[in-house]
């Protein structure tokens, strides 16, 4: 009898012990608390562009969402872009430097193969303070790191920032994207170029959103998009060609610098579809959504151009009806006027659907309010999604959003996808309003083709506009010890 006590005493210890340690083990509520933006004063519109590269340009803005292009000025490259949004979001939060914890950095347009973007962002962060006469010592226990793949590694550094700041609730992260998304001159990318830079502040009971702690993820090796080291022996087509022994030649390195990528569009459409697929099945699995079109208010996507999501998002579209048992009716007119036998079926039955009168509802409803700012800036890379995320909750009405979950669909190439909720936090208009995003995007600059073309080739040392602008890059070391090093200067 004495030991069966013992025993219910024991049993009924450890289930209260469990009981209690489940509950402190709920994740608090952590998410983005406020956000800037970035983005150059020059702009090529889209129609001078498609007139100078003879396309149609019903093509570029019907087609492809396009409507301008965001450039760089002379003296602006990703570090300055990024500092303008750090200090911009440290500056409207009174951020002192004990508050912030760590800076993370995500980028594809990186300007050193071991000194992070991040490093240079704490230094110009330092001369703000100096600037205000605030003793920044506590800036040197702040932890910097930059996160490389693709356009998703902003995501996966908001990803890691939000553990930490749920192990550590009395600091704040600050997330950046930075990116110049420049493409060869002629190339079929070079009309989604864009540039900018995002600053998310994470911390817990955020005012922006909450985020989730599920996410999907999909990773699978690819060559969709990448920005090789390009070196390659020399030899290597002579002996291939020739059938030359290899052994009797000696090695010849070629090598050539370039900031521009080696990309296979369709490809990549390919594989941006299949991650997001089987990303969002990986989500669903841990969530148990079925229903997740109908509880997410929108849909923010990474978008190489605007117009991008609604293309890829139609197998999707397509598979979600099937699960909610609806699909049979929506396809019925669809698969009687498209011959089977046609051998363009899959092609003409996809044109069908997503030209149908409930696939543009969906759109217009989840997708297109995403879109409009992507239209006027172009590829963010890292900063797409966030982009799209801004542009989102700036057209829709508190009303509408607050409260509401929403779905992200994030994509990298090489390729990676992850998928992740957020809800949205009642009051969150008014921190929205302050970006002003589409104000400010009324009173850029816009430049010619001439103009544009210098910028590309780094051959413009005069700044087109620099008025509003409080950080520029000032000087390169040119000693042994210092050669190419990048100093950059912060102005009151």
């Amino acid at each position: 009898m004495l030991n069966k006590n013992i025993n219910l005493l024991f049993t009924s210890y450890l289930t209260t012990t469990f009981a209690v340690m489940n509950k402190t083990n709920v994740r608090p509520s952590v998410g983005i608390d406020d956000i800037s933006i970035y983005c150059p004063s020059l702009y090529l519109d889209i129609q001078d562009f498609a007139k100078a590269r003879d396309v149609i340009p019903a093509k570029l803005e019907n087609g492809l969402g396009l409507k301008a292009i965001a450039i760089p000025d002379s003296s602006e490259d990703v570090v300055t872009m990024a500092a303008e949004a750090l200090c911009d979001l440290v500056e409207k939060n009174n951020l002192q430097p004990k508050d912030i914890g760590r800076i993370y950095v995500g980028t594809e347009s990186m300007i050193d193969g071991s000194k992070p973007l991040a490093s240079y962002l704490l230094g110009i962060l330092k001369q703000y303070y100096d600037l205000k006469s605030i003793d920044a010592h506590e800036l040197y226990h702040c932890d910097v790191v930059d996160m490389v793949f693709a356009c998703i590694g902003a995501v996966d550094a908001m990803q890691n920032s939000l553990d930490w700041v749920t192990l550590n609730p009395d600091k704040k992260a600050i997330v950046i994207s930075t990116d110049n998304a420049k493409y060869d001159l002629h190339s079929p990318g070079e009309c989604t170029q864009g540039a900018g830079s995002i600053a998310m502040l994470l911390s817990k009971d955020p005012r922006i959103l909450e985020i989730g702690s599920n996410w999907g993820v999909s990773a699978y090796c690819e060559h969709d998009f990448f920005k090789p080291l390009r070196l390659r022996v020399r030899h290597h087509d002579i002996v291939s060609s020739n059938g030359i022994d290899a052994s009797k030649l000696g090695k010849e390195v070629y090598s050539e610098h370039k900031d521009t990528p080696v990309y296979d569009g369709h490809h990549s459409n390919v594989c941006y579809t299949n991650r997001i697929t089987e990303a969002l099945e990986n989500f669903k699995a841990k969530s148990e959504k079925a229903d997740y079109l109908d509880q997410w208010s929108q849909l923010i996507f990474h978008l190489p151009y605007a117009f991008h999501a609604r293309r890829v998002f139609v197998p999707l579209f397509i598979e979600n009806l099937k699960e909610q048992g609806k699909w049979d009716e929506f396809s019925k007119p669809f698969i009687e006027t498209i011959p089977e036998n046609d051998p363009k079926f899959a092609k003409l039955f996809y044109k069908a659907v997503s030209s149908s009168r409930d696939y543009k509802k969906f759109v217009a409803e989840k997708i297109a309010k995403g879109e409009r700012a992507s239209s006027l800036i172009g590829n963010m890379y890292t900063g797409s999604i966030f982009l799209s995320l801004i542009s989102s909750l700036s057209l829709t009405s508190e009303d509408e959003l607050a409260n509401k979950k929403i779905g992200f669909f994030a994509y990298g190439s090489g390729s990676k996808s992850k998928v992740f909720e957020a809800q949205v936090k009642p009051g969150y208009q008014k921190l929205i309003d302050r970006i002003n995003l589409f104000e400010r995007l009324e009173n850029r600059l816009p430049i010619n083709m001439d103009q544009y073309e210098y910028l590309h080739r780094n051959k413009l040392v005069v700044n087109l506009d620099s008025k509003d602008r409080k950080v520029f890059q000032t000087s390169s070391g040119w000693t042994d010890t210092n050669k190419y090093a990048r100093q950059y200067s912060l102005v009151k």
